[in-house]
């Protein structure tokens, strides 16, 4: 509401709906305005993603795969002091997080954690 849904930018997203022994091991399109950041988004690469076993291929797949220009000039960003939510998936329960310092992490779905959602504002 702070900017008007008219200033929100919507845009097509391939996100992970399916998950498997631990992997993503499905994904769709969907239209999409806000969402939480990857892990690639805060580090510029892949952390905890699940690897492939020789038996499965996991679905990495995805359009929003840069490290945002705000983490890469200035690293320090990266930490607010809290725990937050990222979206890629880690294990049959779990999920990537950015520690209070900083720090790449994961951890049980059940935790109360925060979140730092990502969108891109227009006109």
């Amino acid at each position: 509401n702070a900017f008007g849904s008219a200033h929100i930018l919507s845009h097509r997203q391939y996100l992970c709906n399916a998950v498997t022994n631990g992997k993503p091991t499905g994904a769709s399109w969907y239209d999409s305005k806000v969402e939480l950041m990857t892990e690639q988004n805060v580090y510029g690469c892949k952390i905890y993603a699940p690897a492939n076993d020789g038996a499965s291929v996991s679905t990495q797949g995805t359009v929003d795969k840069s490290q945002y220009p705000l983490f890469v000039h200035d690293p320090h960003m990266i930490s607010n002091r809290q725990n937050f939510w990222l979206r890629d998936v880690v294990s049959a329960a779990g999920f990537a997080l950015v520690g209070n310092d900083g720090v790449a992490g994961c951890y049980g779905a059940s935790g109360g954690f925060g979140v730092r959602p990502a969108f891109s504002i227009i006109g």
